[in-house]
């Protein structure tokens, strides 16, 4: 048991926690309820899934509120704008379910994702080209030449066979946090196109669901106008209707286009995005809250299949380990719930780094220590959110000051932090 004053023990309130304080409050006080948006906690989902694809921070929700503007100027109804605000938040959110796999195939994984993502709507052979130019970088010409060969011949079936299992991810997540049939249909057609040239069912026009078209040309508009401006964007939306984009989403967006994509690269995105939100917003309260940060959880444990279970597995032992030291109620509830979301900043590192049998490279070894930095960044907003993202994020400092990422030391490092590591 830790150490305590005259009165209580040592636990974290909200403010103090942040300070890294230890503070005393009798034991047995009960927890705070908890109380937060849903586009809170899927906001949160969505700055992690750019991580694990490897695209510039915040493009998820830049394509959402570019896809909500988009909807808003075809005057679409609240329900059919408020299926596009949830699937382009969420589109992603499966994308953990074949990271071993496309690490297996392409090496880093992210940074072919990364580098497929501005052709992901052009042609198939540009596809091919990019992931061929991009996966297995640093090793052999003769090496890659074989694996590129090899990959190649199978390209079309991992295609289809990971567009699928990443879509049932997804809707299973979307079912799990509370969100309608129509979003939960649409999130199974993401990688469909408009020419019936898509995965995994090869759908074709208005078969794909209108929210995935919207958003299809709001992701793609987001990511050309970062390359080359508002011009880009409209020259390889137009460029791309009628193939991979409906015409007449792509011709809304390219007549609206300086509008569409005003104002989403300052600070005050974030507030944009929850603003964006059609209707009344979604609330998740007490054991909600906790199935959400589940869902969090998940999306980080499927990057690699020995940790599946691990993040609900540290909770719990978090939490129990927490009251057995004598924590109050709220304290073991706050360990409890970061125990879930501790790992999410690892998929911002490739599975071919956590699957490597052997001894890490000093720049792998470099990846790995930022990964509970990614954690913090993920859950920055709201303050709830914060308040567990800063105690997950000091989970591999170490007492003698030997951990990461911030060589924290005894004296930084709360009760809390020491048994959530």
């Amino acid at each position: 048991m830790f150490p305590s004053p005259r009165r209580g023990v040592y636990v974290l309130s909200l403010v103090d926690a942040r300070r890294g304080a230890q503070v005393s409050r009798p034991s047995g006080a009960e927890p705070s309820p908890a109380r937060l948006r849903a586009a809170e906690l899927i906001g949160a989902l969505s700055l992690a899934t750019d991580f694990g694809v490897g695209e510039p921070l915040e493009h998820g929700l830049r394509t959402t509120v570019i896809g909500v503007r988009l909807a808003e100027s075809l005057g679409l109804p609240e329900e059919d704008r408020r299926a596009v605000y949830y699937v382009a938040l969420l589109r992603y959110a499966g994308c953990t379910a074949e990271s071993h796999l496309d690490a297996a195939l392409f090496g880093d994984e992210i940074a072919v994702r990364a580098a497929m993502a501005p052709v992901l709507f052009g042609s198939r052979a540009e596809l091919f080209l990019t992931i061929a130019r991009t996966m297995h970088a640093g090793e052999s010409a003769r090496w890659r030449a074989v694996a590129i060969a090899r990959a190649l011949v199978q390209l079309r079936s991992a295609f289809r066979k990971g567009a699928a299992g990443h879509c049932e991810v997804t809707q299973a997540l979307a079912l799990r946090l509370g969100l309608g049939t129509e979003i939960q249909a649409a999130l199974g057609d993401v990688f469909e196109r408009w020419d019936g040239k898509g995965w995994p069912a090869g759908r074709q026009g208005e078969q794909v669901p209108l929210p995935v078209r919207l958003m299809q040309v709001a992701e793609d508009a987001d990511l050309q106008n970062g390359l080359g401006g508002v011009e880009q964007a409209i020259s390889v939306v137009r460029k791309r209707s009628g193939a991979a984009f409906d015409p007449a989403v792509a011709d809304a967006f390219c007549r609206a286009a300086p509008e569409l994509l005003d104002g989403l690269d300052d600070d005050t995105l974030w507030e944009r995005a929850l603003a964006a939100e059609p209707g009344e917003p979604a609330m998740l309260e007490d054991e909600l809250v906790d199935e959400g940060l589940r869902v969090l959880g998940d999306f980080a444990d499927m990057t690699i299949p020995y940790t599946l279970g691990h993040s609900a597995a540290v909770s719990e032992l978090a939490a129990a380990a927490g009251a057995h030291a004598g924590l109050d109620a709220e304290a073991c509830v706050a360990l409890r719930r970061a125990g879930l979301v501790h790992n999410v900043g690892r998929v911002a590192v490739t599975a071919s780094i956590w699957n490597k049998p052997g001894p890490l490279s000093r720049d792998e070894q470099e990846k790995v220590r930022l990964y509970p930095y990614y954690t913090e960044r993920v859950l920055q907003r709201p303050e709830l959110l914060r308040f567990l993202g800063e105690m997950a994020s000091r989970q591999q400092e170490r007492l003698d000051g030997s951990g990461y990422p911030r060589g924290a030391t005894a004296t930084d490092l709360s009760p809390s932090d020491r048994i959530i590591a």
